[in-house]
Formats: structure tokens, sequence, C-alpha cells
């Protein structure tokens, strides 16, 4: 032993758990990997740690442990830089015996999967957080100026939307190219091959999957079906995504299915894909007639219910209307259903498509979101013209944290097929492999609302002011984005996001680092028990009995964004399906509202 100290007898076990012999070298070797360290100063370090370990006289090691070692050394050596590169990510031994013991309100009721899944989203935000995302965008989203959606998924894409035509025209396919089953043949092995994608694509997103003109391009399938296979079919459809989204994972994301009255823009010329594969020689258009018996068949069996009539939390359904839902007698076979299930409470939103000759509607891939806090924004700035620059500031973070995100999202699909976003790096439904430039990147906001309440110009103007001040806020956000997007090369559409979790945290962190003007806020609306942002771009509360001039307001904050929906909260008469339609009319005719969402 030297100095009396028997190193042959050190053992040190490592992650995997095999046991070695002690071996200093090792370290430094780790060092200059891990670190970038210089051969010279690793040794020096390595030689430290070993001294350390003999004073203490521990005989048996592991890596995490020589970890920390190490890091404390270089800490004392000034070298952050190099320990921040070299550490262990994980989860303390408390909080993990307490996740895995359903201690948590996150992991209360679950079972072995739930606290497998919310370690893993731990390890995941951390990585995120040192690795992915630059110190200057992990602060802004850890002190609440924006918010990155979702760090616990980042590996994933924001939102995609689908065609189904694809699983028509190729069958199923899994990872690696494998093929699983040929083209169907039947209505029957459509929805079965439909509902397969769907499960292998859903882990590859961490917000919603849309199945874009479902209705239209299934239709080829369901033409000589009888209205009574018809419904069945709808039946089916209805049930088997319900099923999905009950089984699946908390971390899944939102199943949407995009019906539409007439043919998109888009596909005015889009040749349709029939069974067995085949292209049938006739446009999309040609099956306009079943694919609206379809959309109307769908929604109402969303409108009737699941068991006891409840209402089903999805697929959430997005119906495209444009002027000649409304111009055409025969829209009521679509509105009236829509409206019906509206009235219950079922999972719908109406998308209007105004523009005749251009397909506007949200689409493609969306890698990830990033939220501004507006409420902050507005706090910090003290003045309208002071939020505009502080927008522009936001603006410029938001495209930063994309282009980091982007970064490493071009490093998941450099292995192509044998990578974890194989599936769509390799044969994405029979189209060309995904490519970085095909992903846009949302930039959102919430807490209009409250911004308009924190300016000294807005705090107590009228509806109409404040909805000028917004549209002008909302002006100012897209010019951001479009400036940012010629700079950096990709797409940055402005949206809203309604998402209510986002709203929360913003306000909760506001209330211990501006208590002050959140106060301030609470004066303004004491019908609040606490720090509450209301999300999205909405300027007024839901609840009220005639919406369309509020709507109008609101909508002009809509024009200037990608995408936006308003709430609008039925209650007693207003439940009435001809009130739905009339108000659906109105909204398209009178607003500029991009879509309704029913509470």
């Amino acid at each position: 032993p030297e100095g009396g100290f028997d190193w042959a007898a050190v053992r040190v076990r490592n992650s995997q758990g095999v046991t070695g012999a002690w071996d200093r070298d090792r370290i430094a070797v780790a060092l200059v990997r891990e670190s970038g360290l210089a051969r010279e100063l690793a040794d020096l370090v390595a030689a430290e740690v070993e001294a350390q370990i003999a004073q203490a006289g521990i005989q048996t090691m592991t890596t995490s442990l020589l970890r920390e070692l190490a890091g404390a050394k270089l800490v004392e050596h000034g070298l952050r830089g190099a320990r921040d590169r070299q550490r262990r990510l994980g989860v303390p031994v408390y909080d993990t015996a307490r996740i895995l013991r359903g201690q948590t309100a996150e992991s209360m009721h679950g079972n072995p999967e739930t606290t497998g899944r919310l370690l893993a989203d731990a390890l995941k935000r951390e990585y995120a957080l040192a690795e992915v995302f630059s110190p200057e965008v992990a602060e802004a989203h850890l002190s609440g100026d924006l918010h990155l959606s979702p760090l616990a998924r980042v590996d994933r894409l924001f939102a995609g939307a689908h065609d189904l035509a694809g699983a028509a025209r190729h069958g199923v396919r899994l990872h690696g190219g494998l093929p699983f089953a040929p083209p169907p043949e039947t209505p029957d092995t459509l929805l079965a091959q439909w509902l397969k994608w769907h499960s292998l694509l859903g882990p590859l997103f961490s917000a919603r999957m849309t199945w874009d003109g479902a209705n239209l391009l299934a239709a080829p399938f369901l033409e000589n079906l009888s209205n009574a296979d018809m419904a069945q079919f709808a039946r089916m459809t209805v049930y088997e995504f319900a099923y999905h989204a009950l089984t699946r994972g908390a971390d899944a994301p939102q199943t949407r299915l995009r019906l539409c009255w007439s043919t998109p823009p888009a596909w005015k010329d889009r040749e349709a894909v029939g069974p067995g594969g085949k292209l049938t020689g006739e446009p999309v258009g040609k099956y306009l007639p079943a694919a609206r018996r379809l959309a109307a068949a769908l929604l109402t069996v969303l409108a009737e219910g699941g068991r006891d009539a409840l209402p089903f939390a999805e697929p959430v359904v997005e119906v495209v209307l444009d002027e000649t839902v409304f111009a055409d007698e025969r829209g009521m076979e679509l509105l009236g259903p829509l409206a019906a299930l509206a009235g219950t409470g079922g999972a719908v939103r109406a998308l209007f498509d105004r523009n005749p000759n251009a397909d506007a509607r949200p689409g493609g891939l969306r890698a990830q979101r990033v939220t501004l806090n507006l409420p902050r924004a507005a706090f910090a700035a003290g003045s309208f013209g002071g939020l505009c620059a502080g927008l522009d500031r936001l603006v410029k973070l938001a495209a930063q944290a994309h282009v980091e995100k982007r970064r490493f999202t071009e490093e998941l699909l450099v292995a192509g097929d044998r990578g974890p976003l194989g599936l769509l790096a390799g044969e994405w439904l029979g189209g060309d492999a995904l490519r970085a430039e095909d992903l846009a990147f949302e930039v959102a906001v919430t807490g209009l609302r409250e911004c308009l309440d924190a300016l000294p110009e807005t705090a107590h103007a009228d509806a109409e002011t404040r909805a000028a001040h917004a549209a002008r806020i909302m002006d100012r956000l897209a010019h951001a984005c479009r400036d940012q997007a010629r700079r950096h090369g990709f797409p940055l559409p402005p949206a809203s996001d309604t998402d209510t979790e986002t709203a929360a945290r913003f306000a909760r962190l506001d209330s211990g680092a501006h208590p002050g003007p959140v106060a301030a806020l609470l004066e303004m609306r004491p019908e609040l028990e606490g720090a509450e942002y209301t999300p999205g771009t909405a300027l007024e509360p839901d609840t009220d009995t005639a919406p369309l001039p509020r709507l109008r307001r609101e909508g002009a904050a809509h024009a200037l964004m990608d995408t936006a929906t308003a709430a609008v909260t039925l209650t007693g008469a207003a439940r009435n399906p001809e009130e739905i339609v009339a108000l659906l009319r109105n909204t398209f005719r009178e607003t500029a509202c991009l879509g309704l969402r029913f509470k």
C-alpha cells in the first residue's frame, strides 16, 4: 500500500453495475472527453481527487461519487463551465422515493408507468435547460419571462398536421421502413391502419396531432356506403380514437380531426387515393358528397356522447367553415350537427376560412412553441411605447430559443430512420424525409387582457380603445416575428396560447417577482381569489350573453396571428342549435376571428 492506503483494495462501480479496479488515468481521460479540459489540467484534477479519496479512506466508489468529487475540484479551480459539461443529470434520492411511493401530486393515483414517466420527465427537463438551451433562454423560462413548451418532451416536435392519404397510398411501415401492412382495401382496414399510424406517430409529438381533411381523404373508400353503414363507420372512428385517448400515456398529444365542407384551395388539383392505394384518376373534390356525409355522421356521433351521454374529451373536432357553408342551404347538413355538438359541451372548434384562393389554415409540422408573458412585459415597460420595445426583445429571445431547438432537432434527424424521429426522418407516410427546413416555430402570447390592465393608457379605457391597443400590440408582435424569421431563415408564426396551465404559471411566478403590479391587477378584478391571467388574447370574459361585439373586438387581434380561437361559453338559450348556427354565421361574416371554441 502506498502511503498507508491500499489502492488495490479500492473498487469502482459504474452506472451499468460493473465493478473494476481503481485507475486514476480513467478520471483524467473522462475529464478531457466530457469537459474539454487540457490533459495536463485533467491530470491535476484527477490527482487531487485521488488524494481526497485516500484521506477519507474510501474503499468502495461509484462513478457518481467520482463525478461529484471531480466537479467540486473543478469549481475550486474556477472551471464552472467544465463542471457543467461533466456533471451527472438525475433526481435526488429523496424526490425519487416520494415519486415512487405516490407521495407527490403528480404521482398520486398513478402506477409504475406513471412514476417512470415522471422520473424520465425530470431528467429531460434538466437536460433541456442545461444542454439544449443557452443560459439566457433557460433563465428566461425559469424566471417566467417566457415559457418553453414542453421541456419534459424536448426531443419531440410540438404539433403536426398529418395526411390520411399517405396511409391509404402506402399502407403501414414501421420504424426503419419495415413493411407492416399493405395499402387498405376496405373502410374497416382503412380505419385500422389510420389508428396504427396514429399510434406510431403519437410518441413523436408533445401537444397535438391533427388529421387534416380527414373526411375528404377517407371519402373514396366510403362513397358507396349506405347511410347506416356510414353512421357505423363514423361511430367506430369516434370510439376507437376516444379509446386511444383514454388508454394512452399522460404525455401523449391531443388528437384532432379536421373536417372540411369544401375542397381546400391547395387540394384543388390533387388526385384522390382509393382502395388498394391506387390513384382514382379523379380529384379529391369529386368525393365531396361522401366527405360531407362522413363529417355530419362524425359530428352526430360525438353529439350523442358515450355511455350515459357523457361528452367525448377526444377526438377534438376542428370544422373548417367557408362562405359556401353559409350560402348553400345544404350547409345545414354540417352546421346542424356542429351546433348540436357545441350545445352539448363536446370537444369541437370552428375554424374560419375567409380566403377562397389560398389555403391559410394552420398545418404542417411545428417544432416548438415559445409563449411570451405579456403582463410581465407590461410591468417592466410601464407604458405602451415601452411595451413595444420590450416585445422586440422578447421575440428576439424567443427566436434564439427556436434556433437552439432547431439545432437540437437537426441532431435527432441526422440519424435518419435509425434515430428517435426515424418515422419522420426516414419515410413519413410515404412522403419525403423530414428536414429541419420543413419545420415552423410558434411565438405565442398569453395574458393580453392583464397586459392592457397594467398599462396606464388602457387600464381604465373603454372596450373599443382597449381593442385598438390590443391590435397594435399584436401588429408589433407580428412585425417582430417577420423580422426574426428573415434573420434566421425559418417561419415564426405568431399565435395565441390558450393553455390555462401556462397562464397560471406566469401568474404564480409574477405574484412572487412583481407583487405590487399583481396586487394592482387584483384590485381591478375583485371577483378573483388569487392571481390569475386570462389565457391567450381574450380581452373580456367569455360568459356574456351577446358575444358578437366582444368577438369583433377580439377578432382585430386574430387578424394579425397565424392561429387563434376565441372562447364562447354557451348557457341557457345560447345552447339552442339555431342560436349557435346564427353565431357562427355572424362571427364569420362580421368579425376577423380565426375560430371559435365552445365551453
